[in-house]
């Protein structure tokens, strides 16, 4: 019983860290949920708002206009895999029965990097009932590059998932790009990320 999660979603394994920390993922109504416990399996407070990091997908334009009239499957995840940076992959089903990929940081926080939002879905065709989506699978191929499966309602869709919107150019900025404040004395965690290209090395010059 992990305070926040909504319910667990089917056949769906704790993903653990190599620190011994643990990844689980659940569902509350339309949104997905992962909580991280640390290694003694109290809740991470440090990880997501409070302990949960909660992702809703987009709602395609069928599931928008019978988001009233029919009760819409709930969100979850069916696979989830920790990058070699730390951060999060997890697929599942959206509430309009489509394949849904989300990216976190290592702090459980959506990662822009994905779809500027974290999040991407992709429209693998629905019936009646949007209930398209079986399930859905990730890899992560020796390069770095991520697969993803999706179990339609007639067809298995398998498709590499750009996982950097920004191509071209490497850009190196602050994240979140807005001001930080501290107060004398406090200790402040401020985050560069390196987007679009991979190739070459960058360096950056920062003064407080």
């Amino acid at each position: 019983d992990v305070p926040g999660l909504g319910r667990l979603p089917p056949n769906l394994d704790p993903v653990p860290r190599p620190d011994g920390r643990v990844l689980l993922a659940g569902a509350d109504g339309y949104s997905s949920q992962v909580v991280q416990l640390d290694a003694t399996g109290e809740v991470d407070r440090a990880f997501g708002d409070s302990g949960v990091a909660t992702i809703r997908f987009a709602c395609n334009a069928w599931c928008g206009e019978n988001a009233g009239l029919l009760e819409l499957p709930p969100s979850y995840f069916t696979d989830m895999l920790v990058m070699p940076d730390g951060g999060l992959v997890a697929a599942g089903h959206t509430p309009a029965g489509d394949l849904g990929v989300a990216l976190l940081d290592m702090s459980g926080h959506p990662d822009p990097m994905l779809g500027h939002d974290g999040t991407r879905v992709f429209d693998l065709g629905h019936n009646e009932s949007a209930s398209a989506l079986g399930g859905a699978a990730l890899l992560l191929q020796p390069d770095g590059r991520l697969i993803a499966a999706g179990l339609g309602c007639k067809t298995t869709t398998i498709l590499r998932v750009n996982m950097d919107d920004s191509p071209g150019a490497s850009v190196v900025g602050f994240l979140p790009s807005w001001a930080y404040f501290a107060n004398e004395g406090d200790n402040m965690r401020v985050t560069l990320r390196r987007s679009g290209s991979s190739v070459g090395t960058v360096s950056v010059d920062f003064a407080a």
